[in-house]
């Protein structure tokens, strides 16, 4: 049987915001600067800062480009209004939205089988759009069909000033 790799949440949620950024950016260029941009972000080259702009680090370099509406990159001086460090700082910040409205979910199809993964509301409220951890696309869901965990970005939170439990309670 072979094994599928699990995404955590923000992978998933970052894969999703570059699957509805192609949509909706249908040429060539820009289609390859939203892929260049999610592996910037995939290679954790992204910091968001708390002023809303990023700092992305080349791929290429040492270089660290500031993004706030402009950027530094050659392809901006260029004259291209959406350069991949661009496209990077915009695919977070929709993951880090979606993130903060999403569920650690299971879903549960027609045949009873379950799938893991994160859930958020559809933006027009009619239905909920799950993120399996095993794959990249995205299912809609009715409330009846998933079952709601934890909030993702309150868990991750926890999680982080929690530390290691295990080792705080057991010791090891």
């Amino acid at each position: 049987m072979a094994t599928v790799a699990q995404m955590a949440p923000t992978e998933q949620a970052v894969q999703y915001a570059a699957s509805e950024a192609h949509a909706r950016y249908t040429a060539q260029a820009d289609s390859t600067r939203i892929t260049k941009g999610l592996a910037l972000i995939l290679a954790g080259n992204v910091t968001l800062n708390s002023d809303g702009s990023a700092d992305i680090r080349s791929q290429s370099g040492p270089d660290i480009y500031h993004v706030n509406g402009r950027c530094g990159c050659m392809d901006f001086a260029r004259g291209t209004a959406r350069c991949k460090h661009r496209y990077a700082k915009a695919l977070f910040h929709r993951a880090h939205r979606i993130l903060a409205r999403a569920y650690y979910a299971t879903y549960s199809d027609w045949r009873g089988e379950d799938f893991q993964g994160i859930a958020f509301p559809n933006t027009d409220g009619t239905d909920w759009l799950f993120l399996p951890e095993s794959s990249g696309d995205v299912w809609h869901a009715d409330k009846e069909e998933i079952v709601l965990g934890g909030n993702v970005a309150l868990a991750d939170a926890q999680h982080a000033a929690d530390g290691n439990l295990i080792a705080k309670v057991c010791g090891y």
